[in-house]
């Protein structure tokens, strides 16, 4: 196969039924959480689709509508790992905890999960506290290179109430 050749749909969907689909979704998931607890930004980048976008919402009741805390595309998102050390930061740690991910759709060149999140905050205390809960849908498209690529995610935060300094994604 040609490395910029289009992936045949028979190929595609070889690789859509196999069983350990889900295990590669859920280790991708995994990994991204891994590389972005572990500040390794140009590594989580190198998961995602050319095509990817990222967007942080939480609803709210005061205005019955959803509320925008961030959204951008992959170049938005290199620009803002980019420029980290230009913003004022916690100096502590965040820690991604996922439960379980399941597939909740299937299409010609991927598929989508939908996966529990917690994230942690620790200070420099080493003081540990909740700093929000959610959820992660996440869209993979399959790549030439035969591996999942994440083409977008929307986390759908419980939490409305976030503390100050947070500029890296949940």
């Amino acid at each position: 196969m040609q490395k910029n050749a289009p992936l045949e749909a028979e190929h595609i969907r070889n690789k859509l039924s196999r069983p350990e689909v889900v295990g590669e979704i859920q280790s991708t998931i995994a990994h991204a959480n891994y590389l972005m607890d572990a500040e390794k930004f140009v590594d989580w980048l190198a998961l995602t689709h050319s095509t990817f976008t990222y967007g942080i919402y939480a609803f709210s009741p005061e205005i019955q509508g959803e509320v925008v805390l961030m959204e951008k595309d992959r170049a938005g998102l290199k620009l803002l790992f980019d420029q980290l050390t230009m913003h004022e930061r916690y100096p502590d740690k965040f820690r991604r905890i996922v439960g379980g991910s399941f597939l909740s759709g299937m299409f010609d060149n991927g598929c989508s999960a939908v996966t529990a999140i917690s994230v942690y905050h620790t200070n420099v205390a080493g003081v540990s506290a909740l700093f929000c809960v959610g959820t992660y849908e996440d869209t993979f498209v399959l790549t030439e290179e035969s591996r999942f690529a994440l083409a977008a995610r929307k986390v759908t935060l419980d939490t409305r109430r976030l503390p100050f300094g947070s500029h890296i994604p949940m």
